[in-house]
Order: C-alpha cells, then sequence, then structure tokens
C-alpha cells in the first residue's frame, strides 16, 4: 500500500502543482514535494510506469555513485591510492543496501542523499552567486521532500566552517532563513505537527519494540 497508493492517486491527479497542495497540510509529515515528484515520473512514463519508476530510481543510483566519487577530489596518487577503499566502504556499509533498495513508487531517502552530496560537491566548487542560489534550491527540495532533507542545511553549515570555498555566508544566512521558513510554514501554518512516537516499531538497545510495547 505503500507504493501502490501514492501511484494511483498520481495517476488520477491532474497536474504535479495539485500533488503538492494536497499534500503540504498533512498531518505529522510534511512531505509534498515527494508526491509531486512522482506524479512527474508518472506523467514522463506516460503509462510505463514500471519503467518510469525503475529508471528513476537507476538513474538516483548512478547519481548517488557519481557525486560520491566527484567529492573525493582524487588529484595525486594518494588519493588515487586509497579511493578503492573509500569506494569498497560507500558501496559495502550495511546502510547502502538500505538506501537504495526502496524502489517504488520513488525513493525519497536516496533522493535525500543524492541532495546531500549535491550539496557536497556545491560547497567544493569555486562558489559564486550561481552556486549560493544552487545550494539553496538544493535545501529547499530536499527539506519538502523528507524530513530528513534537512540535513543539508548541516552540509551547508558544515562545509563553510571547514573553509571549504563554495560554501559562502550568504548561503549560510539563506539556508538557515529558509530552515526558519520551514519551521513556520509547517508548525505555524499548517500546524503539521510530528508523528507519535507509538507510530511504528522502533529500535531499544539490542531489540525492536512493536508500538504496543513502546506504549506500555
Amino acid at each position: 500500500s505503500d507504493s501502490l497508493a501514492p501511484i494511483l492517486d498520481a495517476v488520477r491527479s491532474p497536474s504535479p502543482w495539485h500533488e503538492f497542495q494536497a499534500h503540504i497540510s498533512e498531518v505529522s509529515y510534511f512531505r509534498p514535494m515527494r508526491f509531486a515528484t512522482i506524479k512527474v515520473v508518472s506523467d514522463l512514463g506516460n503509462g510505463q510506469y514500471f519503467l518510469a519508476y525503475r529508471l528513476f530510481h537507476a538513474l538516483l543510483v548512478l547519481a548517488f555513485l557519481l557525486l560520491f566519487v566527484r567529492a573525493l577530489q582524487i588529484h595525486d596518487r594518494l588519493t588515487l591510492a586509497v579511493a578503492p577503499l573509500a569506494l569498497t566502504i560507500f558501496l559495502g556499509i550495511h546502510t547502502f543496501l538500505g538506501t537504495v533498495k526502496e524502489i517504488y513508487p520513488t525513493n525519497h531517502f536516496l533522493q535525500v542523499a543524492v541532495l546531500a552530496l549535491l550539496a557536497l560537491n556545491l560547497a567544493q566548487s569555486r562558489g559564486g552567486r550561481l552556486v549560493d542560489l544552487a545550494l539553496l534550491t538544493t535545501f529547499t527540495l530536499a527539506a519538502l521532500t523528507l524530513e530528513s532533507g534537512l540535513l543539508v542545511w548541516v552540509v551547508i553549515v558544515a562545509a563553510w566552517m571547514s573553509g571549504m570555498p563554495g560554501a559562502s555566508r550568504r548561503a549560510v544566512i539563506g539556508a538557515t532563513a529558509l530552515l526558519g521558513a520551514y519551521a513556520w510554514v509547517r508548525f505555524g501554518i499548517y500546524s503539521t505537527g510530528l508523528p507519535t512516537v507509538d507510530e511504528r516499531s522502533t529500535g531499544y538497545l539490542l531489540e525492536a519494540l512493536e508500538p504496543a510495547e513502546i506504549r506500555q
């Protein structure tokens, strides 16, 4: 149901903007861009839904890998020698499989990871107003796709604090202002709130607790 229902809703929806507006005032969650993306992919598929969503997923995985390799900034023999180790860890760590195995309807976890790596790549560039604008756009897309997209703000601030040339003070101020606007729109205007603690199972020490056990 997590996969099929959004696809069917996207088929019936008149436009991506309609999907965005329909999900901007949901209870507990604030992910309007996710549903707009599902609608865009659905429209591009023109009835070939399996091909459209699989292709979108494949492109995300490719972008994930390319952005990671580019962020390594291989310029000498030492970085060239350790790059295979970095790739082995990146592809072999248990979180990689969990990130990329979700497919339908669109993998919003992977989308946020790609956008975070994109922000890092932009921060490694020479900077400028266009880079600042790209960073702010990246943050906006990530924040409206999934709650963990707010971590792109952390990437921007950390890049600025570490002296990366592409992360300017303007970008940090702009991203912080957008973070404040996000909180104001979500909790002030739409009163979206947060999911309850017992909505799904959760990890506790070395075991997993079901909702009934969490309430107890």
